[in-house]
């Protein structure tokens, strides 16, 4: 019979021996129904016994982690016994391993790498030891991230990973870092489009007598500061405007990142999305790579607000529940409120039960 407890030590007794020299850690978390486990090594030498490298295990910590799918694991140990699960999880842990070392190899490009993702500590409660800001519900954490065709990463930074960048960060203080992942999240491309570019969604209206053809919008790509530029306002107005749907939704994802959870905490965009709307607006993070953008107007007239939230969000949560683990943000729903410039957080869908 599969004991998960003991197959969890069998997996620990692995890295174990893959990297005598680590101190290795392992936990079991429940992430949108899907056990996976989280294998962290850290990079100290075990065999120095002193007070100071003790001290040192917990300041140079390289935290390199891996997340498996526990069931997939239990898999290729039935098919290739523990010296297949010993090579899976080398060639995991290597791949981490070695995009730790690419950054530190190209440091000159920390302050260019540095930007934010945001998400969700429910689903991402591994992340908890990484430099984070509070986002509602949600948290900011500052992150690593090369997104090119040939090579990309992404490394979550914590107060023990910093060592490796000191000769790049100098005396900046974490507030400094703060500021510099900000600035470079306003240099970033975006992608706004309709709902209707998806591909095969227009073709869902030929039966109504519709051409896909005059149904697809175009992309527009901008950055932050293009949203002062008042040609690129109407170019997106003229978009929303021009929009075939009864009730319009649109996209909006960051071109030049591998997520799209930063446009949360850049307030320059979504205000600028609001002058586009010339009205409010709810956010459904349909995923990690976009999200969706509903006018308030698009509304049924007929419902209440309280209505209009609890269908938006039942639509998140029934979309999440189609998602892979590492494609998945949050249940929460969101809307930015014209009036008073502000993200406010309307809460996650909550299934009803009756009393009998």
């Amino acid at each position: 019979m599969y004991n998960k407890e003991e197959f969890k030590q069998v997996v620990e007794n692995a890295v174990k021996e893959i990297f005598p020299d680590r101190e290795v850690t392992t936990l079991v978390e429940d992430r949108s129904q899907m056990e996976q486990l989280c294998v962290e090594t850290k990079a100290v030498d075990l065999g120095n016994k002193d007070s100071d490298a003790k001290e040192a295990k917990h300041k140079k910590s390289s935290n390199a982690h891996a997340l498996f799918n526990f069931n997939r694991l239990k898999e290729i140990h039935e098919q290739s016994g523990i010296e297949g699960v010993k090579d899976f999880i080398k060639s995991c842990i290597g791949y981490c391993e070695n995009n730790l070392e690419e950054i530190r190899s190209t440091m000159k490009d920390f302050k260019s790498s540095l930007n934010i993702k945001v998400f969700d500590p429910i689903i991402k409660s591994h992340l908890a030891n990484c430099i984070t800001r509070d986002l509602g519900d949600l948290k900011q954490a500052l992150v690593l991230v090369k997104n090119e065709e040939d090579s990309a990463f992404q490394i979550y930074l914590s107060e023990d990973n910093l060592d490796p960048f000191k000769n790049v960060i100098g005396d900046m203080t974490i507030d400094a870092l703060w500021d510099l992942a900000k600035e470079n999240l306003k240099k970033c491309k975006y992608e706004f489009l309709s709902i209707l570019s998806i591909p095969g969604l227009a073709e869902l209206f030929q039966d109504k007598g519709l051409d896909p053809e005059d149904l697809r919008e175009p992309t527009i790509t901008f950055t932050t500061n293009d949203l002062q530029k008042e040609e690129t306002i109407r170019e997106m107005q003229d978009l929303v405007t021009n929009c075939k749907l009864v009730q319009p939704m649109f996209i909006i994802k960051n071109r030049d990142l591998s997520y799209s959870t930063s446009l949360l905490c850049n307030e320059e965009l979504l205000s600028g999305l609001a002058q586009v709307f010339n009205e409010s607006y709810y956010i459904l993070p349909s995923s990690t790579l976009e999200l969706l953008l509903f006018p308030e107007s698009s509304a049924n007239p007929l419902d209440s607000e309280n209505e209009v939230r609890k269908h938006l969000k039942g639509m998140v949560h029934s979309v999440n529940q189609t998602l892979q683990s590492n494609e998945l943000f949050t249940d929460e729903v969101f809307k930015y409120n014209k009036s008073v410039e502000k993200l406010e957080f309307i809460g996650r869908y909550e299934s009803s039960t009756t009393m009998y």
